[in-house]
C-alpha cells in the first residue's frame, strides 16, 4: 500500500463507508437498511488487500446534521478521496471499483434498487469520478503563464 497521512486515511475511510451509509439511507425501512449495510461491508471485506488497508482501522463518526448535508459532506469526502489517490492510480481505481461495488451490492440487497438508491449511487458515480492531473515531478504547481502580448 502507498503511504498516506493518517488525515489522508480518515478522509478514503470516511469516504467509502459515507457512501454505502447514503445508500442504505436512501430508502426507509430500518431492516433494509441493516441488510444494505452488511451487504456493502461484505463488499469491502473481501476487497483485495491494500483497498482493505486504506478503508480499515480507526475510528469513522458519521456525519451530523440535515440530510442534505451529510450527503453533501460525504460527496466532499468521495471527491477528496479520489484527489488524494490520485497520486497512486492503481489504489484510485481500486478504491473507486470497491465503492461503487459496495454501494451497488447495498443497493441490491433489499428489494432491488429503488429509484431514491439509483440517484444517489448516480451522485456517488460522480463523487468518485473526478480526474485531477498531477504536475510533472519537480515542476511548480503553477497555471500556465499567459501568452505574450504583442
Amino acid at each position: 500500500m502507498s503511504e498516506y497521512s493518517d488525515d489522508d486515511q480518515a478522509i478514503i475511510r470516511r469516504a467509502a463507508l459515507g457512501a454505502v451509509s447514503l445508500v442504505s439511507t436512501a430508502q426507509p425501512g430500518f431492516f433494509d437498511m441493516f441488510r444494505e449495510s452488511l451487504a456493502g461491508s461484505k463488499v469491502f471485506a473481501a476487497a483485495p488487500q491494500h483497498i482493505r488497508e486504506l478503508i480499515s482501522g480507526g475510528l469513522t463518526l458519521p456525519p451530523r446534521g440535515s440530510a442534505e448535508e451529510i450527503e453533501s459532506e460525504i460527496l466532499s469526502d468521495l471527491t477528496q478521496a479520489t484527489r488524494i489517490l490520485a497520486v497512486h492510480p492503481e489504489d484510485l481505481q481500486g478504491f473507486r471499483e470497491v465503492v461503487l461495488e459496495a454501494c451497488q451490492r447495498a443497493a441490491e440487497a433489499a428489494d432491488g434498487v429503488g429509484p431514491e438508491e439509483e440517484a444517489v449511487m448516480q451522485r456517488i458515480r460522480e463523487a468518485v469520478s473526478h480526474t485531477f492531473s498531477q504536475p510533472s515531478p519537480g515542476s511548480p504547481d503553477l497555471p500556465a503563464a499567459p501568452p505574450p502580448l504583442s
